[in-house]
């Protein structure tokens, strides 16, 4: 080790011109702290910490160093908290390293890096002054899988990416403010069995959250189907029986989906065209006008 450092400052006192002495140790010293925080930085503490407020935790089979800095987690999966409740994340191999930034102004958190529903998903994950902010990053999930997973209704396949920030999370709360976007691939809505399938292709939305509200900036797609936009609110609740709508919604399909979706389109008041149809009341059983 001795050996080492010698001929390190030796080639420090090349790439200088001068002997250095106070600022070598000093640079010395800082690499071995920043190492030494980060080899034995309480990574299942920190993350078990932040996932608290959100009702969740976090197991794992084993946890080993990943160089240069992190660790790996094995057979992670997630869940709620409440016995018995089914797994919301499954992953083979999960990622962590220290949020360096967000500890430099004093808000401990963790990076993660997981390959997840045949994606890949980027976290960093952070305390708040009123419990955990989120910044996210996701790419190419599958969302047949997301939605066998969170069990969701009607049939959805497809391949979802998008980018946010969340803050604060907690569970069953709406206090929760952030905002990001969406952006869809290949996307296709079954609405029941025996239907035929929407194929709205590529859509793309901005949200914004604050005050129990999802804010639907913009929405849009284009697809083999032809072309569809939203925007509007979405009332929030702890049980999604009682969220409600309010949006105002364009549809003008391609001539070929007129004829194929003509059944379905025959519930609308009136057939798609320049006028929006206006999409509101409870989640579970909207009017369309």
């Amino acid at each position: 080790m001795t050996e080492w450092i010698e001929r390190t400052r030796a080639w420090f006192a090349e790439a200088i011109g001068e002997r250095p002495n106070t600022a070598f140790y000093f640079v010395i010293g800082t690499v071995v702290f920043l190492f030494s925080l980060i080899a034995t930085f309480p990574y299942t503490d920190v993350v078990s910490s932040l996932l608290a407020p959100m009702g969740m935790r976090l197991t794992s089979d084993t946890q080993h160093l990943r160089l240069p800095l992190g660790a790996t987690l094995d057979n992670v999966r997630l869940s709620s908290i409440e016995p018995g409740s089914p797994l919301m994340l499954e992953s083979p191999s999960v990622s962590l390293s220290p949020a360096l930034f967000a500890m430099l102004i004093g808000r401990p958190g963790v990076n993660v890096n997981a390959k997840v529903f045949g994606g890949s998903l980027s976290m960093t994950l952070y305390k708040t002054r009123h419990g955990t902010g989120l910044h996210f990053t996701a790419h190419d999930l599958a969302i047949d899988r997301l939605r066998t997973t969170m069990r969701l209704q009607p049939v959805l396949n497809g391949f979802l990416s998008g980018s946010g920030r969340l803050d604060p999370l907690g569970p069953g709360t709406l206090t929760t403010a952030g905002k990001f976007d969406l952006d869809t691939r290949g996307l296709t809505v079954q609405i029941a069995p025996g239907f035929p399938a929407l194929r709205l292709g590529v859509v793309s939305g901005e949200f914004n959250l604050a005050d129990s509200t999802l804010h639907v900036v913009s929405l849009n797609g284009d697809g083999p189907d032809g072309t569809i936009g939203a925007s509007g609110d979405v009332r929030l609740a702890d049980i999604p029986s009682l969220c409600s709508l309010n949006l105002r919604v364009t549809i003008a399909p391609t001539p070929q989906a007129r004829e194929r979706l003509r059944f379905i389109l025959g519930f609308l008041p009136h057939p798609p065209d320049s006028r929006p149809y206006l999409v509101r009341g409870p989640l579970t059983a909207p009017s369309v006008n």
